[in-house]
């Protein structure tokens, strides 16, 4: 009798490990609410770099351990006071109530995750690519990064007709960098892409914090959809927009079917 429980034993158990090990893959993303908090679990460990963020767009990196239905994200340090010999570690740990493929409940049940989110006695996530919305009808879009001065800086707009216009501005005569004005049709691949990467922004919630800073590059957003116009202007844009932003700075203004224009187009600007 005892070796015919055994097996099934043994089974179970390793199927119970099975399950603990897979977890934090299960978890592994980007998790966002609609008050735009984020969570990210990437990776876990002491070398690892993770971020929050807050509803007021206060964003801080964290390194992540992950104890059974707890994740905790701290900020490990040293002070000249103990001659950088003790390293201090303040805990923002979150409990996990509930999770599937793409909703995450948690509940701040340390001191700092408490004031991290402003004593919110629960938080309702979902996992970034979860959050697609297909309602978001794209008509045209304008975007400005730039330093100030007469340090480089990028102007484009692309619209519905899939017509792209970037004008990039090397007061500096680096050869390195382009000068001047161009556009493109963009092809379907390309196009469908921005669709994409709009429609998963958060974009009819999404906003930027007015932060301040010097010598820090400002990049402004401008979006019409929907009939409507989003304004969005910062020298630190939320890291829920991180995708987007990275696709237009690199996918739109490097896109290899530019051409240069004698045509000059007037862009909105903020």
């Amino acid at each position: 009798m005892i070796r015919r429980l055994i097996a099934p034993t043994l089974i179970l158990i390793l199927l119970c490990n099975r399950i603990s090990i897979a977890q934090p893959q299960k978890l592994k993303g980007i998790w966002i609410s609609s008050q735009l908090e984020m969570i990210e679990i990437l990776h876990t460990g002491k070398d690892s770099v993770n971020y929050m963020c807050s509803r007021e767009l206060k964003e801080n990196f964290f390194h992540l351990f992950i104890h059974g239905d707890t994740l905790s994200y701290q900020s490990r340090y040293t002070a000249s006071s103990t001659k950088n010999q003790v390293e201090y570690v303040d805990r923002y740990d979150l409990k996990i109530i509930t999770s599937n493929d793409s909703i995450l409940i948690v509940e701040p049940i340390s001191d700092f995750s408490k004031a991290f989110f402003w004593d919110k006695p629960s938080i309702t996530l979902r996992k970034k690519e979860y959050l697609t919305d297909r309602t978001i009808s794209f008509e045209k879009l304008v975007y400005h990064s730039f330093f100030g001065g007469s340090a480089p800086h990028i102007s484009l707009q692309v619209d519905s007709a899939r017509n792209l216009y970037v004008h990039f501005r090397n007061e500096y005569g680096d050869k390195t960098m382009r000068k001047g004005t161009y556009s493109a049709v963009l092809d379907d691949d390309t196009y469908n892409k921005l669709i994409y990467q709009l429609r998963n922004a958060q974009l009819q919630a999404l906003r930027f914090g007015n932060f301040k800073g010097a010598d820090s590059a400002i990049t402004t957003l401008i979006v019409y959809f929907n009939g409507k116009r989003k304004h969005l202007k910062s020298i630190a844009p939320p890291r829920v927009s991180r995708d987007l932003l990275n696709f237009i700075g690199q996918q739109l203004a490097g896109y290899p079917g530019l051409k240069p224009t004698t045509g000059t187009q007037e862009l909105e600007w903020p």
